[in-house]
């Protein structure tokens, strides 16, 4: 599934019911801070030493992707833009259910 964003929702939520970590591709999720696709030419001995699938460093490249555990769920902000790689053929299908969430005033 191609780059995308869940708007106008505040949050999107995938809970990967089935998923195998050496079969499957997980979530890239795109940097919106116009810094992450120049760290590598502004901070080379930086980006060097990180890594785009460390949740610490994620910010500071252009993408981050992310593999989830079987049964995981992840809860992101839906202005994220995010995207789902092409799978490869695998043994079992990789299941997701996805669903965004509103938060609505109180009163």
């Amino acid at each position: 599934m191609q780059m995308h964003r869940h708007i106008p929702t505040d949050f999107s939520c995938v809970h990967y019911l089935q998923f195998n970590k050496d079969q499957h591709k997980g979530l890239k999720i795109q940097n919106t801070n116009d810094f992450g696709e120049f760290t590598r030419l502004l901070l080379p001995n930086l980006y060097e030493s990180t890594n785009n699938n460390d949740t610490e460093s994620s910010y500071l490249y252009n993408t981050y992707e992310y593999t989830p555990e079987e049964d995981e769920m992840i809860i992101f902000s839906s202005l994220m833009p995010h995207s789902i790689p092409k799978q490869p053929k695998a043994n079992k299908n990789r299941i997701s259910i996805v669903s965004n969430i509103r938060i609505d005033e109180c009163k």
